[in-house]
């Protein structure tokens, strides 16, 4: 494993440098006195998803916002001043990095009356920023879900998730601080924040127009265990979106080239690029929840029973189609090592795991895995697996 670490490291450094400086160069494009109020070197305000979501939004010719007003928090004049042009969402909230929110209160008469302000929230002894409405760059993810999901983004909504949710999301950020010390480093390089909803139609995601940011979906039955598992796996798409940032490095073909045009399974949907990341974060997410079961002492006898059925609902997604193609044909040198590298830890996890998860039925789990059907389906076997764990 720890080869994994040394192989990837240094690829993320040098990635965001260069994510960086393709940053700085847009940056300059759109405002050619930005280096005036912006220090050069300053990486993390050009590496802000904001900033990179301004980047895509311009390529694809959607609406942006005003540059000094998105990095107005990252100038070195910036002092306690709202900044000019702010750009409000469909609730009328501005956010700025860095700094906060910005709330237009209106009169009886709907005019203007004055700006509501509201500080940041971060995840415990970190820098996550956990998002208090859904910013304007990044609203267009969200538009085609039904009216009820809509008030599921509110802000209202939002500011009730966190109050209900937030110690779980500080404690499973220390979790996997305390078992996978190395990868936790690698979340810590890229991650920027966090974005809870509720939904019906979309799962939780991360977005490559959003590098840093990881978007949960979270319904009231979701608790620590859910909590650990999509911090691993959707920070895991950003640390994975920075490790392949320069495709050419691993990609022969182009990364969203069908993957049915390669596997001929005619029902596969993914692209060669989203299944290379179902590998990574299918391989990372067995990673943590084997080291939650040998770390059991953090857990109660109902969190295990989850992270029993996690771990075996998992274990159905690898292997889903990659392997099936003549790597040497799609992936660099690099690639294929990188493939071999992932492939062989999450075989070696479920074989040392085989105990754990012979007997076990997950075939009738939905995408997002549902725990109560697992325990209806598989109650007595689990209590068994408990014993043998000696939970």
């Amino acid at each position: 494993m720890n080869n994994y670490y040394d192989f990837t490291n240094e690829i993320i450094e040098v990635q965001k440098f260069k994510l960086a400086d393709l940053m700085k160069t847009y940056a300059l494009s759109q405002n050619k006195k930005i280096f005036n109020v912006i220090k050069f070197e300053n990486d993390e305000a050009f590496l802000e998803p904001l900033l990179i979501s301004h980047f895509f939004a311009t390529k694809f010719k959607r609406k942006t916002l005003p540059l000094d007003s998105l990095l107005f928090g990252y100038f070195s004049t910036c002092k306690n001043e709202i900044p000019s042009n702010l750009s409000f969402n469909k609730d009328n909230i501005a956010f700025v990095p860095k700094i906060g929110y910005y709330e237009k209160i209106l009169d009886k008469n709907k005019k203007l009356d004055y700006l509501a302000f509201k500080p940041q929230i971060k995840i415990k002894n970190s820098n996550i920023e956990i998002y208090r409405s859904i910013p304007q760059l990044l609203e267009f993810q969200f538009n085609n879900t039904s009216d009820n999901d809509q008030e599921c983004f509110s802000p209202n909504f939002i500011e009730k998730l966190i109050k209900d949710k937030k110690s779980e999301i500080d404690k499973s950020l220390q979790i996997i601080k305390i078992i996978m010390p190395r990868y936790y480093s690698q979340i810590i390089s890229v991650a920027k924040g966090v974005i809870l909803f509720k939904s019906n139609k979309l799962v939780s995601f991360a977005s490559r127009i959003s590098p840093g940011i990881a978007y949960l979906n979270i319904q009231k039955e979701d608790k620590l265990i859910f909590f650990i598992v999509e911090m691993i796996h959707q920070f895991g798409h950003n640390i994975f979106y920075r490790i392949l940032n320069s495709q050419k490095t691993f990609f022969k073909i182009h990364p969203d080239t069908l993957l049915r045009s390669l596997n001929n399974n005619q029902k596969e949907k993914r692209t060669l690029y989203s299944a290379f990341h179902g590998l990574f974060t299918t391989t990372k997410v067995a990673t943590g929840l084997e080291l939650m079961l040998n770390n059991s002492s953090l857990f109660n006898k109902e969190e295990a029973k989850e992270i029993i059925g996690r771990f075996a609902d998992n274990k159905r997604r690898f292997r889903t189609g990659l392997e099936k193609m003549d790597l040497n044909e799609v992936f660099t040198p690099l690639g294929v090592k990188l493939y071999k590298m992932l492939d062989k830890e999450c075989e070696n996890i479920y074989k040392r795991n085989k105990h754990i998860t012979d007997n076990l039925i997950v075939e009738s789990q939905p995408f997002v895995y549902d725990h109560n059907l697992f325990l209806k389906e598989n109650l007595y076997e689990v209590r068994k697996k408990l014993t043998l764990l000696e939970i």
